[in-house]
């Protein structure tokens, strides 16, 4: 980037603005721990104007509001810096403190070298650098009095802890910070604090634990007081199962690590901090697990013990704690929280005294209880997704891998005292029904409500058209995703709530379209670090304690896959270039198992509808694929001949590959569905091969009726290379099928989510078969991110019209701005509304059988004619065109 001169070179004011001012991909974020915060904006047009691009940009960073306000950044001015940069500007003045609240705003300047005006103020505040600013301690509970109960077992009740403090000054702030293993509810006054839930969000606590930030200003008084409920979460998962975490080395009982941080008017400054002055007591909640569930005693709570006031004669001193191993890391991403609410569609009693709540959606989540009761009385809540024949609930499915204490299930026990209501705090479920029993009454539709819960993203993306088949589909692909995200990416939210890496890359770029979790992405990747062992082998599931490695190169470049995706659709060169060392581990890893550049082991193509391909093709494929994208992490850092090394490996792959798969005709392999689209997705042909190997791919489909053949990684390829190489209506009619195996005979069979095999036997929600979405996006409305221009500031429009659809829509709430692609066809007419944002450049191919009858309202003239094709290349603006286009 170029430094220029501040100079008046206004010649009247830029219709640009910069809007939307994000820090770390927040807007006004707490705890930021990077030395250098990435900052990023968009540009609003303020009038019609086309083709608007930033030629320079200019940043200000303060230390108070005052200073930003007088245009005055004593912590970094960038002065007029030429470049079109708006995403991921590393901050680069004055070296920041902890706790440090930062003001800033930026102007730019467009290519008539106008001025914009200062974009509104935005802020972020810095975390804590090194783990003895808390000035805090860990705590721990004292041994309490085991509780034993039926089905439980004997377990000590979950800690409460609380301090009281004074506050003699007016406060300017009050920042809470808190790290609670396993998880941790915050309460200050009475409140909880914050809607988070399950916090901190699973790592490998020997590793990394992660801590939340919170404003606490406002519900501060004169006294207060404060308290920390703790769960087990995955810290001390006590349970024996399939995956040995009950056996983890940083097992131990909750803990928590607390600071008040309070910033007086007068400019002092004073901790609130967890040490042995806090008191410890048993709670209400007497066990919990993360699979298992959680039993409440309501007669057991404590009224009032978060409160000022509150008589703790009969608490005792907390304990001071080890600390884990893991270092401190802040948690920069969305919260879990819970997304609503919903009624039961329908009550059922299969069985005397049973009742099963049919919520009429699949989803993570809970229940939410609300009864009238006798003290005493156990009400007993069992979560799933199936029903027996006879109407009760069906676990199997779902309960294999868990082989000690109860699945999915609820226990209240009621304290007696009029209308109760509650729900878990430290548990979540995989769930449509809910089956109850022990009630004394018959329930009503108040009686149980389901709270989905998920990651709070940002929705980014939406589509929608004329085949209400294909609206459901994205329908159920939402739950299923949003299902599968809470802190982190897992398979399924009940059998197992693992963090399963294939199905996070598989449907990962799907999500980069319909959400914004670039840095829920990029807080997970940390945890690959943690897991990697010293030969450079990944495991299949992130975190993991010591299970599931050498899967494979399909599930472990998922390492590789999601911050290349992060960088094309958010334009972050970041999240490849924090993990060269991991890449370069991984690839020696990989050259020592693989055989002539053949990887010859790992998970295939998973759950295919019939034919299994064989997992040596798709491996090797992701193995050339995982080289050209580590490839690029070094040459964005600057490490051209470890760059050059890894492009000279992902050609010896491809090589090896054609040798060893390919045949003169086209022919991969065993010409499996799978075999043949990953070939073409993973580009290993040349372009000679291409078309030979697309007609092939194109027969396989038509033997099959023009049905599916594919499992978990076919799913990801089938549908794109179909339509990438001209048998577009052949991917439509694969998408409209409604028998086995489709999208469409899981919607007959009355799918909520997406199921983990195409016969519905096994789970039914899982989102590895979700990239259907982005064929609809990237395909059926033709909204194509171009790696030339990285986080859309180049893409391309390419909608293909097909079949029966008489319209289609999407929409992208991208880095950049608002990008639509909208097209009807109707009567041999095409027309298609086109949004690009300023900044941004688009490249927009109009569907015709006429390239003379071609139009764009605003006079846009076109750069090419192809056949079939009428090309624009566009800037900035609002565009629609129409075309002749015969049915």
């Amino acid at each position: 980037m170029l430094w220029l001169p501040i100079v008046a070179i206004q010649a009247g004011q830029s219709p640009m603005l910069p809007v939307d001012l994000r820090c770390e991909h927040f807007a006004q974020p707490l705890g930021v721990d990077s030395p250098a915060p990435r900052l990023s904006w968009k540009l609003a047009a303020k009038t019609k104007e086309r083709g608007l691009v930033q030629r320079s940009y200019r940043i200000l960073v303060a230390s108070s509001l005052d200073l930003i306000k007088k245009d005055r950044g004593d912590l970094w001015d960038t002065h007029m810096v030429l470049s079109r940069d708006s995403i991921g500007i590393e901050y680069g003045g004055v070296p920041l403190e902890s706790r440090q609240t930062c003001y800033w705003k930026v102007m730019v300047w467009d290519l008539a070298e106008r001025a914009s005006k200062w974009s509104e103020v935005g802020q972020w505040s810095m975390g804590l650098h090194d783990a003895k600013e808390w000035k805090a301690k860990w705590l721990t509970s004292p041994v309490f009095e085991k509780v034993a109960t039926e089905g439980w077992g004997e377990h000590q009740p979950g800690p409460l802890f609380r301090k009281e403090f004074a506050v003699t000054k007016r406060v300017k702030r009050a920042i809470a910070t808190i790290c609670g293993l396993g998880y941790y509810e915050l309460r200050l006054n009475g409140e909880k604090v914050g809607n988070h839930e399950l916090d901190p969000v699973f790592t490998r606590y020997d590793k990394r634990c992660n801590y939340v930030t919170y404003d606490v200003t406002k519900a501060l008084g004169k006294q207060n007081a404060v308290g920390v409920m703790l769960g087990n979460g995955w810290f001390n998962q006590w349970a024996k199962e399939e995956w040995n975490f009950h056996n983890a080395s940083w097992r131990a009982k909750p803990r928590f690590l607390m600071n008040l941080h309070l910033t007086y008017t007068d400019g002092s400054e004073e901790d609130i901090v967890s040490d042995e002055s806090w008191q410890c007591a048993p709670g209400p909640v007497l066990c919990n697990g993360i699979r298992n569930g959680e039993l409440y005693d309501a007669g057991r709570e404590q009224l009032g013990w978060d409160k000022v006031g509150f008589d703790q004669a009969d608490w005792q001193p907390a304990l001071v704690a080890d600390a884990p191993k893991g270092k401190l890391v802040s948690q920069m991403m969305p919260a879990t929280t819970v997304a609503g609410t919903l009624p039961p569609t329908k009550i059922t009693q299969p069985a005397k005294g049973v009742y099963v709540f049919d919520f009429g959606q699949n989803m993570a989540g809970r229940a939410r209880l609300t009864v009238e009761a006798k003290k005493g009385q156990t009400i007993t809540l069992r979560y799933g997704e199936r029903l027996r024949e006879d109407g009760t609930l069906d676990q199997d499915k779902v309960k294999v891998f868990v082989y000690e204490g109860p699945f999915q299930t609820e226990t209240y026990i009621a304290s007696g005292k009029g209308t109760e209501q509650w729900e878990s705090r430290f548990t979540y479920h995989g769930f449509r029904y809910v089956q109850v029993e022990g009630l004394k009454q018959k329930p009503t539709e108040e009686t149980l409500v389901a709270r989905p819960m998920h990651t709070a993203f940002e929705p980014r993306g939406t589509f929608e058209c004329s085949n209400k088949s294909f609206n459901e589909i994205c329908h159920i692909t939402d739950w299923a995703y949003k299902s599968n995200f809470l802190g982190y990416p897992t398979d399924c939210p009940h059998r197992e709530k693992n963090g399963w890496t294939g199905d996070a890359q598989l449907a990962g770029e799907m999500a980069m379209l319909m959400f914004d979790n670039a840095s829920s992405y990029e807080l997970w990747l940390n945890s690959w670090d943690d897991c990697q062992r010293a030969d450079g082998d990944f495991p299949g599931i992130v975190p993991t304690y010591d299970w599931g490695y050498s899967i494979g190169t399909a599930w472990d470049g998922a390492y590789f896959l999601l911050p290349y995706y992060l960088w094309l659709y958010d334009g972050e060169t970041r999240p490849l270039t924090a993990h060269l060392d991991g890449y370069k581990k991984y690839l020696d890893f990989l050259a020592s198992r693989e055989q002539q550049g053949i990887i010859r082991y790992g998970l295939g193509d998973w759950v295919p509808a019939d034919t299994v391909t064989p997992a040596e093709v798709t491996s090797t494929g992701y193995y050339a694929e995982i080289a050209r994208i580590a490839a690029q992490g070094f040459r964005f850092a600057g490490k051209e001949t470890e760059a050059r090394k890894y492009e000279e490996l992902a050609e010896r792959i491809e090589n090896s590959y054609r040798r060893e798969f390919l045949k003169p005709d086209g022919s991969v392999s065993i010409n499996s569905q799978a075999a043949l689209s990953s070939a073409l997705f993973f580009d290993m042909l040349t372009t000679e091969e291409t078309p030979a190997a697309a007609s092939k791919l194109s027969e396989s489909v038509r033997a099959r009726n023009d049905h599916l053949d594919v499992g978990f990684l076919g799913a990801k390829f089938l549908w794109r290379m179909l339509s990438e190489h001209g048998y577009h209506d052949q991917a439509y009619k694969v998408t409209t099928q409604t028998d086995y195996p489709s999208y469409g005979e899981w919607l007959k069979k009355g799918a909520t989510t997406l199921f983990e095999d195409w016969k519905g036997a096994e789970s039914l929600n899982h989102v590895a078969f979700g990239d259907i979405v982005g064929w609809f996006m990237s395909y059926l409305a033709g909204v194509r991110a171009d790696p030339r221009g990285p986080g859309f500031e180049r893409f391309s429009v390419k909608p293909l019209p097909v079949g029966d659809l008489t319209w289609a829509k999407a929409s992208i709430k991208s880095v950049r701005g608002p990008i639509s692609s909208s097209w009807t066809w109707n009567r041999n007419r095409f027309g298609l509304k086109v949004t690009v944002p300023p900044n941004s450049h688009a490249t927009v191919w109009v569907p015709t059988t006429d390239a003379e009858r071609v139009r764009e309202t605003g006079g846009a003239e076109p750069v090419a004619r192809e056949k079939d094709w009428v090309v624009y290349a566009v800037g900035s603006g609002d565009y629609e065109f129409s075309s002749a286009l015969k049915k």
